[in-house]
C-alpha cells in the first residue's frame, strides 16, 4: 500500500460556494488488502452544481422527472468523489461507483447481512466450493442493452485484471449455463459473498466494447445502477442523475429521492460542517468529533454515531531492537492508555479493542468473554518489561503516526506520558501515511512502531489477515507465525456454514497474538456523519470501511 496527499485548502466564500484547491491524499494497495483512496486532485471552482442549487433549492419531488424544479442533494466527503471511474479497476473510491453500477449481492453493515442486488439468490454445495447464483430478470444497463449471465462473467474477466483482483483469486471458474444463471467454482473453501459485494461491478459489454475508457466517463451509461454520471470534475466532484428506466423504479419513497446527486471532495473539516450549516451540502462525512454537541444542539441536523470496524492499530517491528523482544512489546500492550485513547484522543467516539471482531459484528460477545477488553495496566507493564533485555528501561522507542490523523498523534503523546513511568521514551514522528509505508514495507525499516488508522473488516478474519499474515504487505510487524497463517485459511473455509467455530478459531489467533504481540489494537472509532434533517432514510452509512452514501435509499422533505 502506498499512499501520498499533495497540499493545498478548501475555501468558503461569503456566499458559501466551495472551491477546492488541490487538496489530496491518494494510493494503491495490496494484500487483504485495502487501499486508502483519500482525495482529490484538481484545481478548479466547482460552480455550476451549487449555483444550480441556490437557483432551484432542495425541493421534494416525485417521478423520473417532468418537473419544473430538480431535488438535489450533495454528500461532502473528506475522501475523493471518485477513484478512476472505472469501477473494476478502483480499489478504494466507490463512493460514485456504488450510486452507478451494481453487484451480485450488496453487504448491509447496520443489520450485517448480505442482500441481493442482481442476483436474486444464490445455492451452495455442500463442500462450499460450487456457488450458483441466479440473475434478477428484467434488468436494463443505462444504454439501453440487457443485463445477463454473459454481462456478469464480461465484468468478471475485467475485474480479474482490476484494483482488487485479489478478491477473486479463490475462484477457479465461471459459468453460464444460462442468460440467468452464474456457477462460480472456487478452488478452496471461502465465503465468496464477501469477495463479491466488493467486485465485480457488472458493466455493460457493448457500451465497453464500443466506447473503450468512455463508457465509464458521462453518457457512456455502463450501468444498471440508479444514477447515470452527468459531469465529472477529476476526482474533486460528481454530479449524477436519475436512471429514469432504472429496474428499482421512482414510486413510493423512491419518489422522494434526489433527482441530482452530488459528490463532492471536501478536505478541511471545518468547511464540511460550515457547508452543512449553510445548506450547499445536506450530508457530511466524517463531523470532527468537537463539533458533534454543536451541530446536533441546532435542531437543523443530526450527527449519527456509527460504530466501525475501523480500527487505530500500533504495528510493533519484531526485528528491529528494542521491539523485537517479546517481553518488551507485552510492557508496551500494558502500558498503553486505551481508556484515555477513547476518551481525549477520539473525543469519546471510540471503543477499546478486545481482539478482531469489532464491536458491532457478531461473535464479539464471545470474543470478549474469552479475551477480555484491552486495559491499561502499569503493574504488568513493569513485571514484563522487568523480564525483557531492558529491565531499567532506558531506550527510545521510534515511532511513525500518521500526520494527517490528530487522533493518533493525540493518542501518541497520551502514549509518550504512560510509557515515561516505565524510563522509556517514545520518539514520535507524524509523517506523510506514503513516507510510513514506504518505510514500513521496506527490507530495512526504522521505526519501532508504526500507529495509524486501518479499516477493519466485519467478520474479523480479514482484518487478521490483513494485519499478521505472512505475506501480507500489511503486516508491518514483520512477523510470521505458522498457526496464525492456519487458522486464517481454516476459518475462511467454514464462515459460510459454520460462522461460531470461526469465531472460536478468531478467538485461537487473539490468544497466539496476545502472547507474542506482533500487534496492540488500540481502539476501534465511530464514524459521525452529520445529515441535514430534512433528509429521510439515512441511519449511518451501510459498508464497514467506506462510508458510501446511497442516494436511492434516502427521500427529501420541501
Amino acid at each position: 500500500m502506498f499512499v501520498s496527499r499533495k497540499g493545498g485548502h478548501d475555501i468558503v466564500g461569503k456566499d458559501g460556494i466551495l472551491a477546492t484547491l488541490g487538496k489530496s491524499r491518494s494510493g494503491p494497495a495490496s494484500g487483504s488488502k485495502r487501499r486508502y483512496f483519500v482525495g482529490a486532485l484538481g484545481a478548479v471552482v466547482v460552480l455550476v452544481a451549487v449555483l444550480l442549487l441556490f437557483a432551484v433549492g432542495v425541493v421534494g419531488c416525485g417521478g423520473g422527472g417532468g418537473s419544473s424544479t430538480e431535488s438535489i442533494m450533495t454528500f461532502a466527503t473528506a475522501f475523493a468523489a471518485n477513484e478512476s471511474m472505472d469501477p473494476n479497476k478502483d480499489q478504494y473510491g466507490f463512493t460514485t461507483d456504488e450510486n452507478v453500477y451494481e453487484r451480485l449481492v450488496s453487504y448491509n453493515a447496520l443489520t450485517n447481512k448480505y442482500n441481493p442486488q442482481l442476483a436474486t439468490s444464490w445455492d451452495i454445495s455442500s463442500d462450499g466450493l460450487t456457488w450458483t447464483f441466479h440473475l434478477r430478470n428484467g434488468v436494463k444497463f443505462q444504454d439501453g442493452t440487457a443485463f445477463d449471465s454473459a454481462a456478469v462473467k464480461f465484468s468478471y474477466d475485467l475485474a480479474a485484471k482490476g484494483g482488487v483482483a485479489y478478491h477473486l483469486v479463490m475462484v477457479d471458474s465461471i459459468a453460464t449455463p444460462d442468460a440467468s444463471t452464474v456457477v462460480f467454482k472456487l478452488k478452496y473453501g471461502y465465503p465468496l459473498l464477501y469477495s463479491l459485494c466488493w467486485t465485480p461491478f457488472i458493466v455493460s459489454p457493448t457500451a465497453v466494447n464500443k466506447l473503450g475508457d468512455n463508457a465509464y466517463q458521462p453518457g457512456g451509461n455502463a450501468g444498471t445502477g440508479p444514477y447515470m454520471l452527468k459531469t465529472v470534475n477529476t476526482t474533486v466532484e460528481t454530479t449524477m442523475t436519475r436512471n429514469p428506466n432504472y429496474w428499482g423504479g421512482w414510486s413510493g419513497d423512491h419518489a422522494k429521492c434526489p433527482q441530482i446527486a452530488i459528490i463532492r471532495s471536501i478536505t478541511e473539516p471545518a468547511t464540511r460542517v460550515q457547508n452543512l450549516e449553510q445548506g450547499v451540502v445536506q450530508l457530511i462525512d466524517p463531523t470532527p468529533e468537537t463539533d458533534v454537541d454543536r451541530v446536533n444542539s441546532t435542531g437543523k441536523f443530526k450527527v449519527v454515531v456509527t460504530p466501525t470496524a475501523n480500527q487505530l492499530a500500533a504495528h510493533l517491528n519484531c526485528q528491529l531492537a528494542p521491539t523485537d523482544d517479546q517481553n518488551f512489546r507485552l510492557a508496551l500492550y500494558y502500558a498503553m492508555p486505551y481508556e484515555d485513547i477513547c476518551k481525549l484522543g477520539f473525543g469519546g467516539y471510540a471503543t477499546a479493542m478486545s481482539g478482531f471482531i469489532a464491536s458491532p459484528f457478531p461473535g464479539y460477545d464471545k470474543q470478549v468473554s474469552a479475551m477480555g477488553t484491552n486495559k491499561q495496566d502499569m503493574a504488568k507493564a513493569k513485571e514484563y518489561l522487568a523480564k525483557s533485555k531492558y529491565p531499567n528501561g532506558g531506550v527510545t522507542v521510534s515511532c511513525s503516526t500518521d500526520n494527517a490523523s490528530p487522533e493518533g498523534m493525540r493518542a501518541m503523546e497520551l502514549y509518550k506520558t504512560a510509557l515515561a513511568e516505565l524510563n522509556v521514551t517514545l520518539d514520535v514522528q507524524p509523517l506523510d501515511i506514503g513516507v510510513i509505508f514506504q518505510d514500513a514495507m521496506s527490507d530495512k525499516p526504522t521505526k519501532n512502531m508504526v500507529v495509524i488508522g486501518e479499516p477493519g473488516l466485519a467478520d474479523g478474519v480479514g482484518t487478521l489477515e490483513m494485519d499478521l499474515q505472512s505475506g501480507s504487505a500489511y503486516n508491518l510487524s514483520k512477523w510470521k507465525n505458522d498457526d496464525i497463517d492456519k487458522l486464517i485459511a481454516d476459518a475462511y473455509a467454514i464462515m459460510t456454514n459454520d460462522p461460531g467455530k470461526a469465531t472460536d478459531m478468531l478467538i485461537q489467533a487473539d490468544k497466539i497474538a496476545m502472547e507474542q504481540m506482533p500487534i496492540i489494537l488500540v481502539c476501534n472509532n465511530d464514524d459521525l456523519p452529520a445529515v441535514s434533517t430534512k433528509i429521510k432514510g439515512f441511519a449511518g452509512f451501510t459498508d464497514p470501511d467506506f462510508m458510501i452514501p446511497h442516494f436511492y435509499e434516502y427521500s427529501m422533505e420541501q
